[in-house]
């Protein structure tokens, strides 16, 4: 069980629903009337970020730097001692800016979208190449440049080969995901189908090979299927009592409208600051429910062979495709039974050792 009273370490700001982009995918989908939090609201969200000693606060949207007041954002950040993670789709700004901002240490952190070799497909032509090019122009800044990818038909057959690319980019990590079954994707289900996923994990094993082979500097997480900290650190035993996510954990999401809620992509609302400051509503009696949640209590996934390792997978696709927060998160389940066949051969003689102390080779046994 999680203490209530330890704040989280990452305060994410959903700070406008504003977008420059319509991209098919997005869970946050269409937005009538955009919400947009004011700058002195942002700041006292800052303001509390560091007095509970977070490690980050993340700006995001829609688009962050489409809020017209971004830079005092980011200004306001730097004079408290807060540290920034940003995500944008990097379409927004020339590149001399993104690097700029990088430079002077307003941004310790940028997250650009960039979804496969096929990103125009998805988001608009021209949109691949402005995206690149304000990578490159970070690279060798104190920033941490992040590549953040969808996992999408249009561009999962050629994962394999956009992995060499991002890792050409220099940057410090590549994180994959796959599509939430919400907002826009409702009606884009075409986008990511059963056999689609079953090619991306292939696909994952391929870079997984690739990644073990090599072993390059850049940090990796596919879809949470592997994640290269592991290769250090290990992985976590199974603990039934523990929070069934890593998310809820450590974060907790601030939107556009002022509601406070657990991760961005699930519409559960906790209070909003509006009414109360942000320390009031995470020692409320809203959060305390979903703190008290452990691996335990998905009752479905009891004696699952495969729990050891998803350890309950994940708590919006469980509320999306499997209609609720304590159901089983059937994408989880599919991923699980290819593993074996399409992760488990590819993986090398250490991530091997790292499943094997931590139990979780028996998942696969017969």
């Amino acid at each position: 069980m999680i203490d209530i009273s330890s704040p989280p370490h990452i305060v994410h700001i959903e700070v406008t629903e504003d977008c420059n982009l319509r991209c098919p995918h997005c869970y946050l989908g269409e937005v009538r009337h955009p919400g947009r939090l004011s700058l002195p609201e942002v700041t006292r969200l800052v303001e509390e970020v560091r007095l509970m000693g977070g490690e980050y606060a993340v700006l995001s949207g829609g688009e962050f730097f489409l809020h017209p007041e971004w830079r005092q954002m980011l200004e306001v950040a730097k004079a408290l001692a807060v540290r920034c993670r940003v995500l944008t789709n990097g379409v927004s700004l020339r590149p001399e800016v993104y690097h700029d901002l990088c430079e002077q240490g307003l941004v310790a952190e940028l997250r650009f979208s960039l979804d496969g070799l096929s990103h125009d497909e998805v988001r608009g032509t021209g949109t691949m190449d402005a995206v690149v090019k304000a990578i490159r122009a970070c690279r060798g800044t104190p920033a941490r440049v992040v590549v953040n990818t969808v996992a999408l038909k249009p561009s999962i057959s050629t994962l394999p080969e956009f992995y060499d690319l991002v890792g050409r980019l220099g940057v410090v990590e590549w994180r994959v995901d796959f599509p939430f079954c919400a907002g826009r994707m409702i009606r884009n289900g075409e986008l990511f189908t059963e056999e689609d996923l079953a090619e991306a994990v292939s696909a994952f094993g391929a870079i997984v090979e690739k990644y073990e082979r090599h072993s390059p500097r850049m940090l990796l997480d596919l879809a949470g299927v592997f994640k290269s900290r592991c290769l250090a650190y290990g992985f976590a035993r199974l603990d039934l009592s523990s929070h069934p996510c890593e998310y809820m954990q450590n974060s907790c999401t601030v939107r556009a409208t002022g509601d406070v809620g657990w991760c961005p992509s699930l519409p559960i609302v906790f209070g909003s600051i509006r009414d109360q400051p942000l320390r009031a509503i995470l020692v409320g009696e809203s959060r305390r429910r979903f703190l008290d949640l452990s691996v335990h209590s998905l009752v479905s996934c009891r004696g699952c062979k495969y729990l050891p390792l998803c350890q309950g997978g994940c708590r919006a696709d469980a509320w999306y495709e499997g209609g609720g927060i304590l159901e089983r998160d059937p994408r989880s389940c599919a991923v699980m039974e290819q593993y074996a066949e399409r992760i488990l051969p590819r993986l090398g003689p250490l991530m091997r050792r790292r499943l094997e102390e931590a139990g979780m080779m028996a998942c696969f046994a017969h």
